[in-house]
Parts: structure tokens; C-alpha cells; sequence
């Protein structure tokens, strides 16, 4: 079915999205060890952005998946920006448990049940969805929510076990500016390897 679509001698393009539709922003593939992974382009076409990785590996053992925020230009470090809460399923335990944190120096994706943290042993791995939304707005707060997944390396007992992980916050503590960026990256040591893309969702 082409019939929104535009023709050409090379083939048929697909129209643009229209409003509500996520859109591919930007990818990052990474295959060489990197300490921050860093898109600093929303675009004012954009209200909302999601923000996906997949396959990490981690070059560094027992680290947590974060992401900051940028407002002018610049990553904001201060520890009392960010508030966030995670709730994860330990599938050894059978249970669901939560951490949170309302002055934080950024969001904290992982580690709901145990405080777990994410080993780095062969085939262990993570993924994530992380939402942002209303991120040009002035007179907000900017709130988000995440989804994690990945294989333990602590507590010691669950090593080889996968934990699932849900998450929400906000960024904002009396800030209100709009959002310009978006960071991803280990509690501590590199990214060793990943997939990394960013979509864009439009509301005109």
C-alpha cells in the first residue's frame, strides 16, 4: 500500500510521520570502549523523546544503567536535580522490590530488587527504554520513565540471573528550564559495546 507515499525513480519513500508516531532521531553503534554516550540535538520538532539501547556490555563489573539531562549545552551534575524509583523482579527469589532517590545526580535505571548491580562476565548483557517527555517545555518539570533488563553480578547468590527492572522520575527540583540532551552512561569504567537510538515523537 503506497498511497501516501512518495514516488521516485530509485523506489518508493514513506511519508513523513505524522503526530503521535516515533520518529529515528539519531544511532549511535559502539564497538570500541566509550565512557559517555551523548546525543545533544532535541529537536524543537519533537515533544517527546525515547532513548533505546540494546546488547551493552559493560567493561566494568557491578555498575548501574544511568542517564543525565543537558540544559544549554551542558550535562547537569548537581546531586539534588533528580529524583527517581525502580522497582525489579528477582527471578531467583520470586519477589519485587524497589530503590528510590528524591536528590539524585541523575536517573538511575537498574537495580530495583537486592540493589542488584549488572556484571560484565561472557554473554552478560543489558537493554533499555528510557521516555522523556515535554522536554522544550519552560513552566515544567520533565518526568520520565524507563524499562530495564539485565544479568546480575550481585548479590553473589544471584549472579547468573536475569533481573527486570521498572523505573520513573523526574528532573526539575525547582528547575524548569527546557531539556537539550540526553546521556547514557555506567555507574562507573566504560561501555564496552552497544546500540544506542534516539526517536523523536511529534504532537502536530
Amino acid at each position: 500500500i503506497v498511497g501516501d507515499n512518495t514516488a521516485r525513480a530509485s523506489g518508493v519513500i514513506a511519508s513523513a510521520g505524522g503526530a503521535g508516531i516515533w520518529t529515528k532521531v539519531a544511532t549511535q553503534d559502539i564497538t570500541t570502549n566509550t565512557a559517555t554516550i551523548d546525543f545533544t540535538t532535541l529537536s524543537t520538532d519533537y515533544k517527546d523523546f525515547k532513548l533505546i539501547g540494546s546488547g551493552i556490555k559493560a567493561d566494568s563489573n557491578s555498575v548501574h544503567l544511568y542517564v543525565r539531562v543537558a540544559v544549554a549545552g551542558s550535562f547537569i551534575t548537581s546531586g539534588t536535580d533528580y529524583q527517581s524509583g525502580t522497582g525489579g523482579w528477582d527471578i531467583a527469589n520470586d519477589g519485587m522490590a524497589g530503590w528510590g532517590d528524591d536528590t539524585n545526580s541523575r536517573f538511575r535505571m537498574s537495580a530495583g530488587y537486592n540493589n542488584a548491580t549488572i556484571g560484565n562476565s561472557t554473554g552478560y548483557a543489558s537493554r533499555f527504554e528510557f521516555t522523556i517527555a515535554d522536554v522544550h517545555d519552560t513552566t515544567l518539570w520533565k518526568y520520565a520513565n524507563w524499562e530495564s533488563c539485565f544479568t546480575m553480578n550481585a548479590p553473589a547468590a544471584q549472579n547468573t540471573d536475569t533481573q527486570g527492572s521498572v523505573g520513573f522520575g523526574s528532573y526539575g527540583s525547582g528547575a524548569t528550564a527546557a531539556v537539550d540532551g540526553l546521556r547514557f552512561y555506567f555507574s562507573s569504567g566504560d561501555v564496552a559495546e552497544g546500540n544506542f537510538i534516539l526517536y523523536g515523537r511529534s504532537v502536530t
